[in-house]
Order: structure tokens, then C-alpha cells, then sequence
């Protein structure tokens, strides 16, 4: 699988190491939406037990809340993440990289989606990181 970049890295690092209660909502500013982070849940992933994170910005549309985007990413026992999975609730994407089985252990994988969500990831870190001042 495709890990994030390093600069990404850094940045989920940041964040996850201030949630509390496996939660974090960051809004440092009133120009730039809010991110939201989460943990969602675990995977497994060949023989490692691996934590679900999800991260988001929302907004509202109609009174609902519309993600743009959230991604969850893998986080091993090595602290890499890999992205899982992306919505994106205003243009109707929602593209899984991962598939698990009713007991939450990977059982597909699809390379291209996943590298795909890497890339933009980075950027996306990257984008979090100066709007959030962190």
C-alpha cells in the first residue's frame, strides 16, 4: 500500500497527538472551515492491528452536514498512515481503497484508488497545516 508523504505525515502526527477522547476539532481561524478528527475504529491488515482515523471538513447544505472531503486513513503499529478511503458529499464521491470483512480484516485492496488519495493527501496536509497554524 501507498503510505502519505512525510510532510503529511508530520501534520496527522500533529493533530492525532491533540485529540482528546479520540477527537479533535481545530478552527484557529474564521476565513477557513474547520477540521475534524476522529477515531473511528480498527483494522486488520495482514498480522498488525491498525487504529481507523478519520479526517474532515464539513459544511452544510439544506441543514445537512456534507463532508469535503473527510478521508480515513490505516494507522499501523509503525505510525504510517494509509489512506482507506474518500467522501466527498458535495459532488457525490465516495471511493473505497480498502474493503474489509465483517470482522474488520482488509481482504481487497485497490492500488490505484489508494495512491490517488495518497497524492492528494499530501497537498491537502500540507493545506491544513497553514490554515490551522499548526
Amino acid at each position: 500500500m501507498k503510505k502519505v508523504n512525510k510532510k503529511a505525515t508530520k501534520v496527522l502526527d500533529k493533530m492525532r497527538s491533540m485529540m482528546t477522547e479520540n477527537y479533535l476539532k481545530l478552527s484557529n481561524n474564521d476565513t477557513f472551515m474547520p477540521v475534524v478528527v476522529e477515531r473511528v475504529g480498527s483494522i486488520v491488515v495482514g498480522k498488525q492491528s491498525c487504529e481507523l482515523i478519520s479526517v474532515a471538513h464539513y459544511g452544510e447544505q439544506n441543514g445537512d452536514l456534507m463532508r469535503d472531503p473527510e478521508i480515513v486513513f490505516i494507522r499501523d503499529e509503525q505510525g504510517n498512515y494509509y489512506p482507506e478511503s474518500i467522501i466527498q458529499d458535495y459532488i457525490g464521491v465516495c471511493r473505497k481503497a480498502v474493503t474489509c470483512d465483517d470482522e474488520g480484516k482488509a481482504v481487497r485492496f485497490n492500488p490505484r484508488q489508494q495512491r490517488d488519495i495518497a497524492a492528494f493527501t499530501g497537498m491537502w496536509m500540507e493545506n491544513i497545516r497553514y490554515q490551522q497554524g499548526i
